[in-house]
Formats: structure tokens, C-alpha cells, sequence
């Protein structure tokens, strides 16, 4: 079965903050996810690089597939 998301070692920054620091995620199909956290943690970060809208550092990968690179 294809893994949804994977990310591994996902690190990034703006400028000299950062903001993820080596996050790793894996979500399996029929997984059900929340994202929270207080404001400035990185939510938003982490889902613009699920989208392929940043870059950030490690891997990351969406069903097999690097964010950006296919049109769903």
C-alpha cells in the first residue's frame, strides 16, 4: 500500500529562524490527521511544503511523489 505522506528530516528556516527542525512524518491510508499548535510553530510551513509551495531541507514525499511535481 502507498504511504500518503512521508517526511523525513524536514528542516526549514526563514532567514537565520527555524522553523522545523527535523520533523518526520509518515501518514498511511485511511490515517486521519490533526495538525495543531500554538501560532508560529510551523503549521502552515509544513503544509505549504506538502504542496510543493517551499523547499524546505530532507525528504518529503506525497503518495511516492515529490510535492510540485504532479497536478492531482
Amino acid at each position: 500500500m502507498t504511504t500518503v505522506i512521508q517526511a523525513e528530516h524536514l528542516k526549514f528556516s526563514y532567514g537565520d529562524k527555524a522553523v522545523l527542525k527535523d520533523i518526520n512524518l509518515t501518514v498511511q491510508p485511511g490515517e486521519i490527521v490533526g495538525l495543531i499548535g500554538v501560532n508560529g510553530a510551523g503549521k502552515t510551513t509544513l503544509l505549504n511544503i506538502l504542496l510543493g509551495l517551499l523547499s524546505g531541507t530532507g525528504t518529503v514525499k506525497v503518495f511516492d511523489q515529490q510535492p510540485g511535481t504532479t497536478a492531482i
